[in-house]
């Protein structure tokens, strides 16, 4: 029985050498190919015949053969080898295949077995993803930096145009100041009109100028607890007048971020709950900060008792020059809350609003989770 063990493990080496479906070819030291498997001829698409008795780097491109010689050399230090060659099949294509050799020693004899894997598709897709990602890098580039142009370009046309509007509402004025006495009724009217129509293209020039601003904010440390108090007590004259009562929930984080961004997000969103309250009720606004599990990304809830909005609009509410109420006397150019969005999303962030007529409106923000929440209570 043991006499019949030497020639079991020589047949299941056989099977193996035969049967694996990785390309193996056994050389001598200078890379001549004493034996190939099937696996490895059909990598190649040449028979065992063609191959055998062949220098391996015979079936590789020409530039390759000094890669191979390293690679054989390699082997017989007994150094690890895994290298990248471009082979050749039998009608001149090219593939491109992965090269691992081992050095082994017999009594009389080295040879060296290589392990040869086609991972043609594997590069192919590689390359077409590198392509893939260059096209898109590219892309990005070119839409930041046409970003940057309509921003700049924005903030240009929009500070260029003060100067001529302010010109226009200094001479209605005058006009108003020193001849309102000769106007009849209907020019009076239609004085007041230009004027008010004037006054709303000049906040509009405003409000575009600060959206085109947003992008270009800086970030540092905010602490946004500290930040809204701060806010709230330069609105007290606004929240008195209006009669609001704001209400706190959960301790809002520090983040990294844009403090001038954020103070034009709550400054927005309060002002916002002011303008559109329900006259038959005082407006009562919500601030609800609060996050599930520490590492989780935190959310910021504003929440008022106001006019509210038809909730099948919530996803134009946040486009610029929108308003949901353009017959509103309310004044407004519909910039706030595109600046709010653009805000939030330059700080990994989203937004989302919730109405319902006559009831009021619920902004919820997303920010992502913050680094450090020692000292934050989860609830």
């Amino acid at each position: 029985m043991q006499n019949q063990a030497p020639s079991l493990t020589t047949q299941l080496n056989q099977n193996i050498f035969e049967l694996s479906t990785e390309g193996i070819i056994i050389t001598d030291v200078q890379g001549t190919v004493l034996r190939c498997n099937k696996a490895l001829c059909h990598i190649h698409e040449f028979t065992e015949d063609e191959i055998n008795s062949h220098n391996y780097a015979e079936f590789l491109v020409p530039a390759e053969a000094a890669v191979f010689r390293q690679h054989l050399a390699m082997a017989q230090e007994r150094k690890s080898s895994d290298v990248i060659l471009t082979g050749l099949r039998k009608n001149g294509s090219r593939m491109t295949v992965r090269a691992k050799a081992d050095l082994v020693t017999g009594e009389s004899i080295e040879f060296i077995i290589h392990f040869i894997q086609d991972i043609s598709i594997q590069t192919q897709n590689e390359e077409e993803m590198q392509a893939v990602f260059k096209e898109l890098s590219r892309k990005t580039e070119e839409l930041q930096r046409k970003n940057v142009e309509l921003e700049n370009f924005t903030a240009i046309a929009s500070h260029d145009l003060h100067a001529p509007l302010n010109t226009i509402i200094s001479f209605i004025d005058y006009l108003n100041g020193k001849y309102l006495d000769t106007f009849n009724d209907e020019a009076r009217l239609f004085f007041s009109r230009i004027h008010d129509a004037a006054l709303r293209m000049k906040e509009l020039i405003s409000d575009l100028l600060e959206f085109a601003t947003v992008a270009s904010l800086e970030k540092s440390e905010v602490d946004l607890e500290k930040l809204l108090t701060e806010i709230l007590y330069d609105m007290t004259d606004e929240l008195e007048i209006s009669g609001a009562v704001i209400k706190r929930e959960g301790i809002l984080p520090t983040i990294i971020g844009s403090a001038t961004g954020f103070r034009q997000l709550f400054q927005n969103l309060i002002a916002n709950s002011i303008k559109y309250r329900d006259d038959t009720r005082p407006p009562e606004i919500l601030i609800h900060s609060r996050v599930s599990d520490p590492g989780k990304p935190w959310k910021i809830i504003i929440q008022d008792n106001g006019m509210g909005f038809d909730n099948h609009f919530a996803g134009d509410i946040f486009l610029p020059f929108n308003r949901l109420k353009p017959q509103s006397k309310l004044k407004g150019s519909g910039i706030g809350l595109a600046t709010v969005k653009k805000i939030v999303e330059l700080h990994g962030g989203s937004i989302i609003a919730d109405g319902v007529e006559k009831k009021g409106a619920t902004f919820t923000i997303t920010l992502p989770p913050v680094e450090n929440e020692e000292n934050i209570s989860f609830f």
